[in-house]
């Protein structure tokens, strides 16, 4: 996982999520790796009895959901080794990918962008700060996506804020399969020395 940029993890779809699995998927993200899930096993799922084809897909993406929560911009692949279903969408995919980890938002779009998000929706602060102020951000990073925002103190911020930021990146800008990496650095006050 260290070496690699993209993290394909193949569970078995038929087993479940298992405590390893999120263990791996946990890695993955704390090393800010892409990263595709591929459910293998899927024609055992869809074979049996008691389930409808496309109602298991849905129940399968809400337990998804409830497990890896945090990995919302991540599109799972159902495969079957066995027959070759679906699985040469994952070099597709890891492509596309690694694409969007390349990807540049040139800074003037990332400021007009984020004057856009303080105006509907400004930033709230924690009961024992002044009021949180963004004064310019851009993006200093690829592969992953590293955006870093200067504001008056980062310590002003809900801790929510951030991740307001990032989904809000996410819906204007991409980055699909990724994380995105969202730094508030405050700035030095020339009174406190």
């Amino acid at each position: 996982i260290e070496r690699a940029d993209i993290a394909v993890i193949v569970l078995d779809a038929n087993e479940g999520i298992t405590g390893q699995d999120q263990a791996i998927v946990g890695k993955a993200l704390e090393l800010a790796k892409g990263i595709i899930l591929v459910f293998n096993k899927w024609d055992v799922v869809l074979g049996r009895k008691d389930v409808a084809s496309q109602s298991v897909t849905d129940d399968y993406l809400r337990y998804l959901k409830a497990k890896f929560d945090f990995i919302d911009y991540v599109t799972p692949v159902f495969t079957s080794a066995k027959d070759g279903t679906r699985v040469d969408q994952v070099l597709d995919i890891a492509e596309a990918i690694k694409a969007e980890r390349a990807k540049r938002v040139k800074t003037r779009v990332f400021n007009d962008f984020i004057e856009q998000i303080v105006l509907k929706h400004p930033p709230s602060g924690n009961r024992k700060s002044h009021k949180p102020k963004i004064y310019y951000g851009s993006q200093v990073d690829i592969n992953p996506p590293k955006f870093l925002i200067s504001v008056n103190n980062e310590k002003h911020f809900h801790y929510s804020y951030p991740r307001f930021i990032e989904n809000q990146i996410r819906q204007y800008f991409g980055f699909s399969g990724t994380p995105v990496v969202i730094e508030l650095k405050g700035r030095e006050s020339i009174f406190k020395k």
